[in-house]
């Protein structure tokens, strides 16, 4: 279903393409993408090779320099990493060919001397409201928006301050290569006044770090949504325990709602709510809680994790009844 097939006999079909005497595998580029750069069909010249030797040529002979994402080659690009999106009005018909090959052409200059970067342009319409609001390019007014994601999900974007160009796109490339550029992070506005003090700690994309990877501390992070049900059921637990250990300086309970903030490759979840355990010195590694979703469950949970004393007395039985009652 990825390709489209043919089985060729005739012998003046093959030798139009130079390929009479040899049977051979052959991966034609379609000709919207054909560039002076590669050439327009790959040759698989290997007798002696297995299905896996040509599953792995057909997979890198697929990509062009600069291909487009359409609902066809959209599985092949979802992991290809790092990735450069270029989105503009992406149109191959008849009357508007000319204006997307002008804009693909520009990418194609620069995608050919950059080859650890993959280059993909797609409709700008089409990814309104999905990756263009990803990579934080929704509201941005400029003839091509630019955006790379690399292989660990961090994600740049290009500077809407100048009009795009060939100079400015490789100017981008340039600084992206050399680990000039700080990544985007999607973030909700942070935590001002009162709403800073407020348990748990709020964290949002812009103050993950300096929260949940701070090296000094223990962080509880609940994971969450706003139209989760399961979260709103765990909201008031979670409150209870970040009171419980309030006066611990050093272990933070915290929430992140997980659909206005970027997380982390390691933090990233499947259902909400998920927790996890980030120790002061597993920070590339935290650790997902799989217990019960009660107080005294992740409270036990939390002392049997805790890499410091902690100030918070333990509560067994009816003191742990009235604790709970003091927190609400």
């Amino acid at each position: 279903n990825d390709y489209r097939f043919g089985h060729v006999l005739d012998a003046a079909a093959c030798a139009q393409f130079a390929y009479e005497g040899r049977d051979t595998v052959v991966v034609f580029t379609p000709k919207r993408f054909h560039s002076v750069h590669e050439a327009p069909q790959h040759v698989f010249d290997n007798p002696e090779g297995t299905a896996h030797d040509l599953t792995g040529f057909m997979a890198r002979s697929r990509i062009p320099l600069v291909g487009a994402l359409t609902p066809t080659s959209e599985k092949f690009y979802s992991t290809l990493r790092p990735l450069l999106y270029a989105f503009f009005d992406v149109d191959f018909s008849h009357a508007y060919r000319k204006n997307t090959q002008f804009w693909r052409e520009q990418l194609v200059s620069v995608a050919k001397d950059v080859p650890q970067l993959h280059f993909v342009i797609a409709d700008e319409q089409t990814h309104q409201q999905s990756l263009i609001p990803e990579l934080g390019l929704d509201g941005v007014n400029v003839d091509v928006a630019v955006g790379i994601k690399d292989a660990d999900g961090r994600k740049y974007r290009l500077s809407a301050d100048e009009d795009f160009s060939t100079d400015v796109l490789r100017a981008f490339v340039d600084d992206w290569t050399a680990g000039r550029l700080a990544p985007y992070v999607k973030s909700a506005p942070a935590p001002k006044g009162k709403e800073r003090l407020a348990l748990p700690t709020t964290v949002v994309g812009s103050t993950f770090e300096a929260v949940v990877l701070d090296g000094s501390k223990d962080v509880l992070l609940a994971v969450t949504a706003p139209w989760c049900g399961h979260c709103k059921a765990l909201k008031p637990d979670l409150k209870k325990l970040a009171r419980r250990f309030k006066d611990d300086p050093d272990l933070v309970v915290a929430e992140v709602d997980a659909t206005a903030n970027d997380l982390p490759p390691e933090f990233q979840v499947e259902g909400f709510p998920t927790l996890f355990w980030a120790a002061r010195d597993g920070k590339n590694a935290p650790e997902k809680y799989e217990g019960a979703r009660d107080l005294a469950a992740m409270s036990r949970w939390v002392r049997a994790k805790a890499t410091v004393e902690l100030r918070a007395p333990k509560k067994n039985g009816k003191k742990a009844e009235a604790g709970a009652k003091e927190e609400l």
